[in-house]
């Protein structure tokens, strides 16, 4: 059975409640690819490569340049779906 102790309960929500993951969201470079977060730090996606297209192509993964391009893309989703900050 999963203890639920074990994991940090999320500031200001309750079961019932949706998780939310509040903008901006950043990609950070991370040995073997891209992690994206959101402004609380919560993992949001990871995207692995491999630093050239030889070895991205050999392992079935994708490039850095690739695995960046995506990254950055996916962080850019609250701002393009209009719930970025807005001041």
């Amino acid at each position: 059975m999963l203890d639920k102790s074990a994991y940090p309960r999320l500031v200001g929500t309750t079961a019932g409640e949706p998780r939310r993951f509040p903008p901006p969201w950043r990609a950070d470079m991370i040995p073997g690819g891209y992690v994206v977060r959101d402004d609380n730090g919560q993992e949001l996606a990871y995207l692995y490569a491999r630093a050239n297209e030889a070895e991205a192509r050999q392992a079935k993964v994708l490039t850095a340049d690739e695995a960046r391009r995506i990254a950055v893309n996916i962080a850019r989703l609250p701002e393009l779906l209009g719930k970025g900050e807005r001041g």
